[in-house]
């Protein structure tokens, strides 16, 4: 999976892609409760099976994902480039740097995520409390490094050199832009009520999550800063270029698909496989954010596989069906993948 993510009854239920963790069917309010039961270090019942508790469980493991990606700097520098490569998209069309981008995120969720999915199913099944994470820190720093001298590696075998090199120059600033993303652990729910979507964030704290819009004139310094380097208030991206992107996601990843399962034998400790089938990998992330975007007709979601495989195969990026540009939930759906590099 190319998502590190958290899953009950063989069913995803929630997604951390570095920045955001996404929860399927979860309402505001709830999402809200479970913040403030991380803020309070509550502990985790894992005997109850109440649609509350599964919410429950699926947010605590994504948040000890979240604290272990800080410990990952290929994963950080990753967060880094993915802000670089949305403006390379979004002012200058650049389909090589997309392409380059996602296969580099592809080969570090081959390594890590059968890592971190190994060390989160270790934590819940010893019912340790959250302190554990800081307890433990020194162990996971090892096994994470390790892993991120592997990744480069890989990146070095597998990505076009000049590209590879470049990021190796700019690696201290890419790596400083992903921790500042990546440090406040947030949630983001949507509610579809009356023909509107409705999003919101749950931080459990951060500068980043309280930042003003550029206009204010009560930001302070950081704030501003943050603003500044946020590409959407340079330039705002419409349906066609999120449906562009989200093809290039899925060509680059069919492309080194073969590449990524192979390597994802790398950590012989997990007891966590990737799976051997793309088309499965592609319905699996695109029934969750159906769920997530609370979309009940699942047509729409076999329209879109079938979409994406013709695109690989004839390589060619097709138009969206028509409509879907003024359908706030599909529109959602596509804007998932581009607007947070997913």
């Amino acid at each position: 999976m190319l998502y590190f993510c958290s899953k009950y009854n063989s069913k995803i239920r929630a997604v951390y892609t570095g920045r955001f963790a996404f929860v399927a069917q979860a309402d505001s309010n709830i999402i809200s409760e479970l913040i403030n039961s991380i803020r309070a270090n509550a502990l985790l019942d894992q005997n109850k099976h109440d649609d509350f508790s599964v919410h429950k469980l699926s947010v605590y493991e994504e948040f000890y994902h979240s604290r272990l990606f800080l410990y990952c700097n290929t994963g950080l520098v990753l967060i880094g480039i993915r802000w670089l490569i949305r403006f390379l998209w979004l002012f200058f069309r650049s389909r090589d740097s997309v392409i380059w981008y996602y296969k580099m995120r592809a080969i570090f969720y081959a390594i890590m995520y059968p890592i971190h999915e190994s060390i989160v199913e270790e934590y819940f099944e010893s019912k340790k409390s959250l302190k554990f994470i800081k307890n433990n820190d020194s162990t996971n720093k090892e096994i994470l490094k390790k892993a991120d001298n592997y990744i480069k590696n890989k990146w070095i075998q597998n990505i076009s050199l000049s590209y590879v090199l470049l990021v190796m120059m700019l690696w201290p600033i890419l790596k400083w832009i992903g921790w500042i993303l990546s440090r406040d652990f947030t949630v983001i729910s949507q509610e579809f009520k009356n023909g509107i979507l409705y999003e919101k964030n749950h931080p459990v704290s951060g500068i980043i999550n309280k930042a003003g819009s550029i206009g204010n004139e009560n930001a302070n310094l950081t704030e501003r800063i943050f603003n500044f380097i946020k590409i959407d208030t340079i330039k705002h991206n419409t349906f066609i270029d999120d449906w562009y992107w989200m093809l290039l996601k899925f060509r680059a990843e069919h492309d080194i698909w073969n590449t990524v399962v192979d390597i994802s034998k790398y950590h012989t400790r997990t007891r966590q496989t990737f799976t051997n089938s793309f088309n499965e990998y592609i319905s699996n992330i695109i029934g969750f954010v159906t769920e997530w975007v609370e979309l009940k007709d699942v047509t729409p979601n076999i329209i879109l596989v079938r979409i994406i495989n013709k695109s690989i195969s004839k390589k060619l990026l097709l138009k969206p069906p028509l409509n879907w540009e003024n359908q706030p939930q599909l529109i959602k759906l596509i804007n998932f993948f581009h607007l947070h590099g997913n």
